[in-house]
């Protein structure tokens, strides 16, 4: 039987550190912007992300050793994720997870421990990136982008860069210094905070639907494998 594996801690860091920040900052207000936000993130509602990651092994080098590419759309306790060949999909009806190296979906009921397990890592980041802080500087600004640098009390992550426009306060980049040498960094394309998605977006039509009483997957996944994973044995639809 398939076994549903859904990356909340990576989910939910993406999403905590997208919401803590989706505020206007002003030049040497960092912190005060952050603390704000802790205390207004769970009045959000919709949001659209979509960033390019990229992995160093050295903080000084251009070389990346890793470049992808990952979208959050949320709408109030609906999430919809794409990073890395996977996709996630979490709304009132069910739990969605297509792989396309293994071209499956699988799916099953959405029960409350589901929900709940994404809540409470989105609020378990959130809460440990305002906490984590020891020294903010203001660094200037250039060519109407303001930088910020944050040296981390504990953990791996050594220093943050952080990135704004000056002008509009929307956070274009943010990077992180390991105390291995590693670096990453996180580059924004798109950011918006009051998105109008489509009426399917997150829908699991997008994914399978029921023709006839048989299950079957949509167009976009004819190819995939249907995994029900809600039943005792797991029921495979080609």
């Amino acid at each position: 039987m398939s076994t549903l594996h859904v990356p909340y801690r990576l989910v939910g860091k993406l999403l905590g550190i997208i919401l803590v920040l989706s505020t206007e900052v002003g030049a040497q207000d960092l912190k005060a912007a952050l603390l704000k936000m802790k205390s207004n993130y769970v009045e959000a509602t919709n949001l659209h992300i979509v960033m390019s990651i990229k992995a160093f092994d050295e903080k000084a080098t251009d070389k990346y050793y890793m470049n992808q590419r990952a979208q959050v759309k949320k709408s109030g306790q609906r999430y919809f994720y794409e990073f890395n060949g996977m996709t996630m999909l979490l709304n009132e009806n069910y739990l969605v997870v297509a792989n396309q190296k293994l071209k499956q979906i699988l799916f099953a009921k959405n029960k409350t421990t589901a929900a709940a397990q994404m809540e409470k890592q989105f609020k378990f980041n959130i809460d440990s990136l305002l906490t984590a802080f020891g020294t903010s500087t203001y660094r200037g600004s250039k060519s109407g982008i303001d930088h910020f640098n944050i040296v981390h009390n504990k953990g791996s992550i050594q220093e943050t860069d952080m990135y704004f426009e000056t002008t509009t306060g929307q956070l274009k980049e943010i990077d992180y210094s390991y105390s291995n040498g590693q670096r990453v960094s996180i580059h924004f394309e798109v950011f918006e905070s009051n998105p109008a998605f489509e009426e399917n977006t997150f829908s699991e039509s997008e994914f399978f639907d029921f023709v006839n009483n048989q299950l079957i997957p949509s167009k976009k996944y004819v190819n995939y494998k249907v995994v029900d994973i809600g039943t005792k044995k797991g029921q495979l639809i080609n």
